[in-house]
């Protein structure tokens, strides 16, 4: 949540727009609502299409986290990991990869099996 906040203090114009559907993404409860809310979708309206490819490195970051963590304790099957893998991944098959926009996502989920010398360019920027 910090991290995010840092990012959006620096008012990236790919960003600024879509800080009300992504904050509530970093929330513990809701996030279901947080990506219905927010329709990545190619046909949708909700972004517009030069923002898409900058924009969807930092909700795959943020949705992957999410994908990955561990139950909070919580005993409500609406909050349980396997729920909220079950609304990550169906928020990301409307997404579409029109323009390689699910290759980050992919990337981080097969990435502990890359060698460590090996990097992913994404936008002529290398990530490690």
């Amino acid at each position: 949540n910090l991290a995010f906040a840092c990012v959006s203090r620096f008012k990236l114009p790919y960003l600024v727009p879509y800080v009300e559907y992504i904050r509530p993404m970093l929330k513990k409860e809701g996030l279901r609502d947080a990506l219905t809310k927010f329709n990545l979708s190619v046909d949708s309206e909700t972004v517009i299409s030069e923002h898409r490819l900058p924009l969807m490195p930092i909700v795959t970051r943020i949705l992957f986290g999410r994908l990955a963590a561990r139950g909070n304790g919580s005993k409500s099957s609406k909050d349980s990991p396997a729920a909220r893998r079950a609304a990550i991944l169906s928020f990301f098959s409307g997404v579409g990869n029109t323009a390689g926009e699910l290759n980050y996502f992919l990337y981080m989920m097969v990435r502990a099996f890359i060698p460590q010398h090996e990097s992913m360019t994404m936008n002529g920027v290398e990530n490690q």
